[in-house]
């Protein structure tokens, strides 16, 4: 039996979606993401939904714009202003990203200021 024309077109844009999502939306395998990292660095919170974290490799969201990753509630209480903290997280090499935050703690600023890799 043939299928009508809305079922030829139901197949159609199946077989289109398919496509697209195996070739064009990025996999775990070039997602360039990291798990369970432990980061340490430089953490700046102008307000509560507008904090980020800056180490060797660059400066990550934590919260923006009404953005919050997912388990800040996770996040060491972050003064206002600068700190220096570590934190372990999954992230977004692609999206300079925090994905998610499993915990973390404040750190003497001390130890920021005396990493090279720290600016």
């Amino acid at each position: 039996m043939k299928p009508n024309k809305a079922g030829r077109l139901a197949i159609l844009w199946t077989l289109t979606v398919l496509f697209i999502a195996l070739f064009f939306i990025p996999g775990p395998a070039n997602a360039q993401q990291e798990s369970k990292v432990m980061m340490c660095g430089w953490t700046s919170k102008a307000t509560f939904n507008d904090i980020t974290m800056t180490d060797a490799d660059d400066t990550w969201v934590l919260a923006e714009n009404g953005y919050e990753v997912y388990g800040f509630n996770k996040l060491p209480d972050i003064p206002q202003g600068d700190a220096c903290a570590c934190i372990k997280v999954d992230r977004d090499f692609r999206t300079r990203r925090i994905i998610q935050v499993y915990g973390g703690k404040i750190i003497p600023t001390k130890k920021c200021m005396q990493d090279p890799a720290l600016k």
